[in-house]
């Protein structure tokens, strides 16, 4: 019986820990936080993904997470929009928003 109760720990543990780790995407909520780059949609309110950034001799790597969230972002538009430029807003941290566009072939 014992066996059997720690497999089903163990199950439950991993089903709950896959999908966090499969998905490194922050909650929206942390959009415009210090620790995080974000993306918004061309209204620059409807935020499109959060990427919480790793520390790097003691700052945030702003430059390598930001690289991994733009391409996310190109992806998911030109997977959901199709062809031609898209327009998106990216933010590091709490600065100031800036406009972007993700070409689609």
């Amino acid at each position: 019986m014992h066996r059997v109760t720690a497999f089903i720990l163990f199950a439950t543990a991993t089903a709950i820990a896959v999908p966090v780790l499969a998905d490194s995407k922050a909650d929206a909520k942390y959009a415009g936080r210090k620790g995080y780059v974000s993306a918004y949609d061309s209204n620059m309110s409807t935020v499109l993904d959060v990427q919480s950034c790793d520390m790097k001799n003691r700052a945030h790597d702003y430059v390598e997470c930001g690289k991994h969230l733009r391409e996310r972002v190109k992806d998911d538009l030109c997977r959901n929009r199709g062809k031609g430029s898209h327009e998106f807003y990216y933010q590091v941290g709490d600065g100031k928003k800036l406009k972007n566009s993700a070409y689609c072939k």
